[in-house]
């Protein structure tokens, strides 16, 4: 079903279609059911409630998804959401009507709407009664009497077709309204609106859809309808019979407007328009002329919109350019002669609604909101109370120390919530709220009572705010707090709200409250209920205002069951932006189940109608007549007196205790009968007034108002569900309440009462609470398949001092268990944190087989015994709680407690399962509330018991006690303990009558596999234990005995005699089958247990012969009996068995046997293999030569060097208590890499380990990360050999702290992440992971920032950055001596811990490189192909030119650039000193050491023939002086010549300084050569210059030109440039920039100067560069930040250009945009706004040597503020502003307008368009460019002009 559910929200398929598509499937599988093909679909696709085979129906899921989209997507306002809002809005306006299109019907105007998504939904929701209202805005009337055109047209009652016509007519006209169509004065309909002509009287809000105008037959009806509707019969001048009063819609929206005083004003785009009155007054005449220009004409920003044939206005047009005056009106005008005069037909009147400006006060907006609520929207709690001042409350408020504090009550499906609002100091002064909570019965719950007491805080806080400070521009901070957890998790989460989930419709209220709310929310979560526990004064504030609302809360419950108020509407909230509707009565969530139910019903009534037959209950066929016979003689003979016709039984029974609310019909001697309807109850009166004089009752009138009901499911018979005329009870049933069955008289209206029941009164004799008692009847309730209880209960003390403590949380239960040698046990106390005097001891033996004991098991049974006992310490003297008291639990079993407290479900196949679902079900079923906690277990073994914590103290005590019960039962030889079904477990598995302790798939494979073997092997006589092969014949095994008689044997003796017999044995005696012991004879392993074999004649030493001992012994239940895979079958229980441990003397043995199984023989006996171990004392030395000697060529590494610096054993001492840490860093410079580590306590640093050690790997592998991982393995490997040699037996693992600065080895180290070989340096990485999975101790990695010295004083910095600052030294020290001593390569061999190794070549790679795979797989057949082909094509695939390309070629070069023909090629102008990159070239010289030739990563080495490199230009090879390095890529010599061998001369060492380019001809192959020519080297003089800002300013100003490069105008250095360099490197100098713009010039102002000593600065001062329309604020700001990035780039290039690290500089700008778009990570797109400046800002940041930090200023503020007052950063910001404006009107006054505007430096790509650049891609722009020259030459054509261009491009 899911893969049909996923394209459901998109779909709109009949029930039908969806039974078709179902149809196949259902075909398919329902046989496979064991269910007929052809059964009813209607009952197959039904719910399992309705009998139905609970498949879901396609449809209804369909129908779910569908209003889940709707109300997801519109709660949670997602794009999706915005598209259905608009598609919403659409649908309204097309079908003209106030309410949404959900909440219309569907019949009436679905003909109005276009065939969408929307209209199919609408109706499949229609047809099941279900509607979905939303948060849409309804189209508005204007002006009083209005009405919509849509609802006058159906007042009329007119047809589906004409509706239709009639409503394309209105949205042709683009109306909705009545008032759309009529005059500004209300009283004709305008002839344009009369005749299908659409004006432009007022701007309609809407964006309406094209639509055709209808024909002239439709304008007929159009005008038919509005004369029958609103006209006095067939007026000419269309006078309304009820005029419309004044208008109250926006006077914005009207493009007339009439002013006594100055004329008529016409909206004309962005201006208006003006028409002076032609005789002089307003009112003597209607008529308006246009008057003269008198004014300025105002900027029109889109003259393209004028494309008609007349001309655009010229600059003469009389627009008017003042504000509109105060006494303008709407009005309705009619040109006369074009434009130039005209004629108003009506003026509107403004509608005056008298405000009185109250008093603020909460009532009122209470008020206001109630007078809102109706049966459908709208929700305000029932009762507000100020105490106090409400004044003071508002300061409280504003100053934010209000507090609200919320709490729910909820009993027998009523439920109510209490609110106050209170200052945290000034508790006289409060608001106190209470509410009854909205819905339906089913759907009340605490935590709804909780959720709409939130809501009603935040509303009552939203109308203070709305009533004292309206105009608030900040949001006050309230902190709200509730002790629903939940409840504030719910709502103040970013989580997207689901329709599904509880109380959706408050929740997403609550959501929407929050959103809209003027206030800032911060909620607190308080416990509640505390009161029950504590006293009410030792209670905090919160918990006292918490118990207060809560009582207030359950008071006001009280209140409404005694007055019968039980139900609340439930209409849509004022914040629900989506409500859902079903059957009228809104939801409070989704239920897609709901939804099944009613799709299905309607099918099932009417076939159980056709069918004549109702099914309550399971689907079963009536049995006939002789069935029923049956059944009643079976009754007769069983429990009746005879044939007695009133069927009395012969012993009556006796007080019913089932629960009584199973029950359908109840009876009470006050009130009356009650029958259960549904989840609400009919009542019925009695008839005779007195219940006790008649049994007969009637059906009582309706006289409470009836309940809403969600499921009217329940009434399944053939009648249909009740009115609401029918009496329900809606008070609680009343106490007296009794069982009864009754037989109806007349119908349903009146019954007789056939019996009433009795209820049972259980007689509990009132004894003394004791553990013992309920430890006895639980004890008393163990058999031999059920019931488990811990073998020994003691208590120490007062039990009900330990009550006590129990109750008030202060209890503790501390548990741990022991095993060994198949034998488990559990200890376990209970004792106060204070007061260890008092306390319970449990004792108890782990139940189980022996293959099932473990310390796991023993610790879960301790856990299992300590919930047990404080459960009946409960029971017996608390059972009435309701309260669930505190136990903290702990165990030092850390899997134990996991697997018990989670909330995973339990696997039947993980170990333990039965005690672990017992445990589980034992925590749900537990009257306390745990909370678990581990401990550390064995702490004693290395520290002292005085010295352990209080908890690890319980655990050494209670872990003594186990051990020491384990060895009392071993003592008395009680070995197994029963292992029966416990108390808490739901089901148990047995096998064979023993119960497991999980389910094992290979155990059940066996037992059924076992007897279909046994059957085949007594046939065949041969067994195949091992896997499955067939048998050698005869020959084979001639050739076996040959082999093993030349190879092992003493010639041909028959007894087999070694020649060399093999010496003791070393491998594990758990792996042998048959042992021997001196003292106890022979055992023979059989299956999990051992059979034990006696001496027959009494001593081992006399003679090898056993035999089979009687039992002796209990036989301990046998998991597996499948080890008796012989011929024989399995043993019985009188087998003799051995279930004691086995003896610590026993051996090795190989037997024969004599007769049968019963006797055999001894044939030898083997002897253990004793280790001489020297005692060695513990030494970090020992291990660290113990690993070298292991060290090979191929395999093992450890540090070069290790030095232990003061005392060993203090070191092992830090090491355990966990107090060692562990520095690394590494160094890496010329393909060579180091590392160090130092090992050392966090106090005491006279103690320490230093390791130092070269990186292995190849030259090309090395890396400052590679290094840094060598370093982390060889600590790890450090802190393993001290754990090895000082604490070989150490069971708990010590925490060591690890460091290192390099962060990316840290996280690939330690993280859980999977290692790829792909990764670089994979083998040390997946080395690392192995080492910590491997290492005996916990490691806490930690990142430590390195080189910190370079900046900062070595004094001044932290000791972890000092020991980083010390390895790392050492690390480069050591680098530096591995350098002069020429050790240039360590050997890369396979780590200890490296899993699997890469080798190719012989030589380990450090990754696996999927190229160099495809180069060496390609190699061969290459160099195969060029010899063949005797060419090589290193570059791009070309086929080489032929011979007369050449000469081509050869003619060029000469006629350009050589003389004449000279055939040593000599240029006419040789070139200079070379300046490219001297590493591009892979031939060269230097004149001490020779020719150098790069092979790959490495250079191959030629010397110097001669001697002289002066007297000689001749090279040859030099012998191999070096160990060759391993060369990865040997893919370079792609020549015609082999890869070199080992012995090829390779130089190690770094280049030598001299080296110079050179070209070189080969004499005899490659080992001699000739120089042709040596390069020089390019020295550009630099001239030695004083560093300085305006150098780099003018340098960077040179090399601006028209199209590139910008400059800021002015720099102005105040003070000394030295100082601020200074501060720029300290990372104390601060940039504030800003920018001014005013029209359409822009400019900004910068400032660079330190956080302290303002006397130095330097002031930026540049005009904004772009085209007038590009110039904004932004763009100012934006190129004051660019500026301010180039001047702090210029000071660190000019004086400090080899500065590695980067300063950090704090910028600033009151621009927040500005700083958003420089810094976000977010991808630039070129349609966002001045696209050219952000790109280039983000280029110059990561070009920049500088670390910047964004900050924002508010600017501005010295307009409300003293200067003085300001901070800092607002006094400078204020300066830069200034500087600003005042170079904007400098630059004004000398009229530089417009700055030229290049692409910048930082601009990776710039767009021109006509030559101008342009500062964003605008694809309008590109359209208007692409359609203008089209539509100038069709211009042309018809002889009109173009009144315009697209945005000048001049």
């Amino acid at each position: 079903m899911k893969f049909l559910e996923y394209p459901m929200p998109l779909l709109t398929l009949e029930a039908a279609t969806w039974v078709d598509i179902m149809s196949p499937v259902l075909q398919v599988c329902l046989p496979k059911a064991g269910i007929c093909r052809s059964f009813p679909c209607d009952m197959v696709l039904a719910p399992l409630k309705f009998q139905g085979l609970g498949i879901p129906h396609p449809f209804g899921s369909q129908v779910s998804k569908h209003i889940e989209t709707l109300l997801r997507h519109s709660t949670n306002k997602t794009k999706t959401g915005a598209y259905l809002e608009a598609a919403l809005q659409e649908h309204q306006l097309e079908t003209g009507t106030s309410f949404g299109v959900f909440q219309q019907d569907y019949c009436n105007t679905a003909v109005l709407a276009s065939d969408t998504w929307i209209k199919r939904v609408w109706k499949e929701l229609e047809n099941m009664d279900i509607y979905v209202a939303f948060d849409s805005p309804a189209l508005p009337l204007r002006c009083v009497g209005d009405a919509l055109l849509v609802e006058v047209f159906m007042d009329l009652e007119v047809n589906q077709d004409d509706l239709k016509w009639l409503n394309w007519c209105r949205m042709f006209l683009q109306a909705c309204t009545v008032s759309d169509i009529v005059t500004a004065d209300g009283r004709c309909i305008r002839q344009s609106a009369w005749c299908g002509e659409r004006d432009e009287i007022h701007r309609s809000p809407y964006q309406w859809p094209r639509t055709v105008r209808p024909n002239r037959n439709h304008w007929r009806l159009w005008q038919d309808t509005l004369t029958r509707a609103l006209l006095q019969s067939d007026d000419p001048s269309h006078h309304l019979r009820q005029p419309l009063g004044p208008w109250f819609d926006s006077i914005d929206d009207w493009n007339w407007l009439v002013s006594p005083t100055h004329g008529v004003f016409h909206r004309h785009g962005h201006a208006w328009r003006h028409y002076g009155h032609r005789l002089g007054s307003y009112s003597s005449s209607r008529r308006f002329h246009m008057r003269p220009a008198s004014h300025r004409t105002s900027g029109i920003k889109t003259p393209m919109a004028a494309l008609d044939v007349a001309e655009a206005l010229s600059p003469s047009v009389p627009f008017w350019t003042k504000p509109l005056p105060d006494d303008v009106c709407r009005v309705t005008a009619q040109p006369l002669h074009g434009l130039e005069e005209i004629v108003i037909l009506g003026v509107g009147l403004e509608h005056q609604s008298p405000r009185p400006v109250p008093q603020p006060s909460l009532f009122t907006a209470w008020e206001a909101a109630s007078a809102e609520v109706d049966e459908y929207f709208g929700w305000t709690p029932e009762e507000l109370e100020i105490v106090g001042d409400e004044g003071r409350l508002v300061e409280a408020l504003l100053s934010g120390h209000l507090c609200v504090i919320s709490d729910g009550s909820y009993k027998r499906d009523l439920g109510t919530a209490a609110v106050q609002l209170l200052p945290r100091k000034g508790e006289k002064d409060r608001i106190i709220v209470r509410c009854q909570t909205p819905g339906l019965p089913q759907d009340q719950s605490a935590y709804r009572s909780e959720l709409i007491g939130l809501l009603a805080g935040i509303m009552v806080i939203d109308w203070l705010l709305h009533q004292w400070a309206p105009t608030l521009q900040s949001k006050p901070r309230v902190r709200i707090a509730c002790d629903g957890f939940s409840t504030l998790l719910n709502t103040f989460s970013d989580n997207r709200v689901t329709p599904q989930q509880a109380q959706f419709d408050l929740v997403s209220s609550l959501r929407e409250a929050l959103a809209r709310s003027k206030a800032s929310w911060e909620p607190s979560h308080v416990y509640g209920h505390l009161d029950h526990a504590t006293p009410f004064s030792s209670l905090s504030w919160w918990s006292k205002r918490n118990v207060e609302v809560d009582n207030w809360a359950v008071a006001y419950r009280h209140q409404l069951e005694a007055s019968n108020q039980l139900i609340a509407p439930n209409a849509r909230f004022f914040t629900e932006l989506a409500a859902l509707y079903i059957g009228g009565v809104k939801q409070s969530r989704l239920d897609p189940d709901y939804i099944q139910e009613l799709f299905a019903l309607p099918a099932l009534r009417k076939r159980w109608r056709e069918k004549l037959t109702v099914t309550p209950g399971p689907r079963t066929v009536r049995p006939n007549r002789n069935h029923w016979r049956l059944w009643q003689d079976t009754l007769t003979r069983a429990l009746l007196q005879s044939d007695d016709p009133s069927h009395q039984l012969r012993q009556p029974l006796g007080p019913w205790f089932d629960p009584i609310d199973d029950w359908n019909w109840l009876v009470s001697p006050t009130h009356g009968v009650f029958h259960r309807h549904g989840h609400a109850w009919r009542h019925y009166g009695h008839r005779s007034g007195s219940y006790s004089s008649s049994w007969r009752f009637h059906m009582r009138p309706a006289s409470h108002r009836t309940a809403g009901i969600k499921r009217p499911i329940a009434a399944l018979d053939v009648a249909e569900a009740p009115s609401p005329s029918v009496p329900f009870w809606t008070k609680p049933l009343p106490d007296d309440v009794c069982r009864v069955t009754t037989q109806p008289l007349h119908g349903v209206e009146e019954f007789v009462i056939s019996g009433v029941g009795l209820e049972h009164q259980s007689p509990r004799p009132v004894l003394h609470p004791s553990l013992f008692t309920a430890w006895e009847a639980a004890s008393a309730e163990v058999d031999e398949y059920f019931g488990w209880t811990p073998n020994e209960l003691e208590i120490v003390g007062d039990e009900g001092r330990l009550v006590e403590a129990l109750l008030s949380g202060h209890l503790c239960v501390i548990s741990d268990g022991s095993y060994k040698r198949a034998l488990g046990t559990a200890s376990v106390q209970l004792l106060p944190r204070k007061g260890e005097k008092d306390r319970i001891i449990v004792r108890c033996q782990t139940p189980g087989l022996p293959q099932d004991q473990s310390v796991y098991r023993s610790e879960l049974i301790g856990l299992l015994a300590g919930i047990m006992v404080v459960d009946w310490l409960l029971q017996q003297w608390a059972p009435m709680l309701h309260s669930k008291p505190r136990v903290r639990i702990a165990c030092d079993g850390f899997s134990a407690l996991l697997n018990t407290f989670s909330d995973n479900r339990v696997s039947p196949h993980q170990a333990q399962f039965d005690l672990v679902s017992s445990l589980h079900k034992a925590l749900a079923r537990s009257k306390a509330s745990w909370e678990p906690s581990h401990v550390y277990g064995h702490l004693d073994h290395a520290t002292p018991f005085s010295s352990l914590s209080w908890w690890s103290k319980r655990n050494v005590e209670v872990d003594n006690w186990a051990v020491a019960y384990r060895h009392q039962l071993e003592a008395s030889n009680q070995l197994i303990a029963p292992n029966a079904r416990f108390f808490t477990e739901l089901a148990a598995l047995y096998i064979g009558g023993v119960k497991q302790s999980r389910l094992d798939p290979d155990y059940i494979q066996e037992l059924f596999a076992l007897p279909a073997l046994r059957k085949r092997w007594r046939e065949k006589l041969t067994v195949t234990p091992g896997p499955r092969t067939v048998r050698p014949n005869r020959n084979h095994w001639r050739l076996w005995q040959d082999t093993l008689t030349r190879a092992l044997l003493q010639s041909d003796d028959p007894s087999h005699q070694l020649r060399q017999p093999l010496g003791p044995w070393f491998d594990p005696i758990d792996d042998w089958n048959w042992l021997v012991s001196p003292t106890h004879g022979v055992f023979h392993r059989h299956g999990h247990a051992w059979r034990h074999y006696g001496h027959r004649s009494g001593s081992y030493s006399s003679s090898w012969r056993f035999h089979m001992r009687p039992a002796s012994h209990r036989t301990a239940g046998i998991k597996r009996p499948i080890a008796a895979l012989d011929v024989a079958e399995a043993p019985s229980p009188s087998v003799p068995f051995w279930t004691k441990p086995l003896p610590d003397d026993v051996c090795r043995v190989t037997t024969q046997p004599l007769h049968g199984v019963e006797e055999f023989v001894i044939s030898g006996v083997g002897l253990e293999h004793q280790s001489p171990r020297p005692v060695l004392h513990p030494s970090l030395f020992t291990a660290w030569e113990a690993a070298s000697a292991e060290v090979d060529e191929y395999f093992g590494w450890t540090p070069n060097e290790l030095e232990i610096v003061g005392d060993e054993g203090r070191l092992v001492e830090a090491l355990l208590s966990g107090h060692l840490c562990v520095i690394s860093d590494g160094s890496y410079k010329r393909a060579l890499g180091t590392a160090s580590v130092q090992l050392l306590p966090r106090k005491g640093e006279k103690d320490r380990i230093i390791v130092r050690c070269q990186t292995p790997g190849l030259p090309q592998d090395q890396s400052v990360y590679r290094s840094e991982l060598i370093g982390l393995l060889a600590g790890i490997m450090v802190v393993d050999w001290l754990l090895q040699q000082w604490a070989p037996m150490l069971h708990s693992k010590p925490r060591v702290r690890i460091a290192c600065d390099g962060f990316s080895a840290l996280l690939n180290t330690f993280s859980d992440n999977r290692v790829s070989p792909h990764q670089a340096q994979f083998d040390l990485v997946s080395s690392l992971h192995k080492a910590l999975a491997r290492s005996k101790a916990s490691w806490e990695p930690s990142h430590v920032y390195g080189h910190l010295d370079h900046a900062t004083p070595f004094s001044s910095l932290s000791w972890w950055s000092k020991r980083n600052v010390e390895v790392d030294n050492w690390a480069v020290a050591y680098r530096h001596q591995l350098e002069a001593s020429n050790q240039l390569i360590a050997p890369n061999a396979r780590f200890f811990t490296e899993l699997a190794a890469l080798y190719i070549g012989g030589v380990k790679q450090s990754r696996l490189d999927p190229d160099y795979i495809q180069e060496l797989f390609a190699l061969p057949a290459l160099r195969k192909r060029w010899r063949e082909k005797l060419t090589v094509t290193p570059g791009p695939r070309t086929v080489r030119p032929n011979r007369n390309h050449w000469r081509l070629w050869q003619d060029t070069l000469t006629r350009a650039l050589l003389q004449s023909d000279d055939p040593s090629h000599q240029l006419r102008q040789p070139l200079g000193p070379w300046f490219d990159p001297i590493d591009d070239w892979n031939w060269l010289v230097s004149p001490t050491h020779g020719v150098f030739h790069r092979h790959g990563h490495a250079w191959r080495h030629y010397g110097h023939r001669s001697g002289s490199y002066s007297s000689s230009w001749r090279f040859h090879m030099r012998p191999a002086s070096h160990r060759t390095a391993g060369i990865k890529r040997p893919i370079a010599a792609l020549d015609v010549a082999e890869a070199p061998s080992p012995s090829v001369p390779f130089w190690t060492k770094p280049l030598p300084d001299d080296v110079c380019r050179v070209t070189t001809q080969p004499l005899h192959g490659v080992e001699e050569f000739v120089i042709s020519g040596v390069g020089l080297e390019h020295q550009s003089p630099r001239p030695v210059l004083h560093p300085s800002l305006f150098t780099a300013w003018e340098a960077a100003s040179a090399e601006v030109d028209e199209y590139f490069g910008w400059t800021p105008n002015e720099l102005e250095i105040v003070g000394d440039e030295g100082r601020l360099v200074e501060a720029l490197l300290s990372g104390h100098l601060c940039v504030i920039s800003d920018g001014s713009y005013k029209r359409a010039l822009g400019t900004a102002s910068v400032q660079l100067l330190p956080r302290k000593g303002e006397k130095d600065r330097i002031i930026v001062r540049c005009q904004t560069p772009g085209l007038p329309q590009d110039q904004s604020v932004y763009r100012s700001e934006l190129i004051g930040l660019l500026a301010g990035i180039m001047v702090v780039d210029w000071l660190l290039q000019q004086w400090a250009p080899m500065l590695h690290s980067k300063p950090r500089v704090r910028i600033a700008c009151d621009g927040f945009s500005a700083l958003l778009n420089t810094f976000s990570d977010n991808r630039v797109s070129p349609h966002q706004a001045q696209f050219d400046l952000v790109s280039s800002l983000h280029k110059a940041l990561a070009r920049s040597k500088a670390s910047w930090e964004p900050s924002h200023v508010y600017g501005h503020l010295d307009h409300a503020t003293p200067f003085s007052s300001l901070s800092w950063w607002s006094k400078r910001n204020v300066e830069v502003d200034n500087w600003a404006v005042a170079y904007r009107h400098q630059l004004e006054a000398s009229n530089q307008l417009i700055a030229p505007n290049a692409r910048f430096f930082t601009e990776l790509a710039a767009l021109y368009i006509g030559g101008v650049k342009q500062s964003r891609l605008d694809p309008d722009y590109i359209q208007e460019l692409v359609a203008l020259p089209a539509l100038r030459k069709r211009w042309r054509e018809k002889l009109t002009v173009t009144p315009g261009i697209p945005r000048s491009l001049s």
